[in-house]
């Protein structure tokens, strides 16, 4: 499920916060995708978590200018570098 509220999805799944996400980060073997009202605001905690693949969907889909998109992808990037 989502990590925080989204509007992406009409009907989206509970969600399960970071306390959940770093239980299911702890024990998977497999790559997991945080996802689910991530933004620059709170990615820190999703990161904090464990979390190495955030994906922020309505964050890169909001400006209708792709310079913007550009410029907020840059500024993720420094995030997690």
């Amino acid at each position: 499920g989502p990590v925080y509220p989204t509007t992406t999805k009409a009907v989206p799944d509970p969600v399960v916060g970071t306390t959940l996400l770093k239980k299911v980060l702890d024990f998977s073997r497999l790559p997991v995708v945080a996802i689910g009202g991530i933004f620059p605001e709170n990615i820190a905690a999703v990161i904090d978590a464990g979390a190495r693949n955030p994906c922020l969907v309505r964050y890169f889909m909001e400006p209708p200018d792709p310079a913007e998109v550009e410029r907020r992808i840059a500024c993720v990037q420094r995030m997690l570098a």
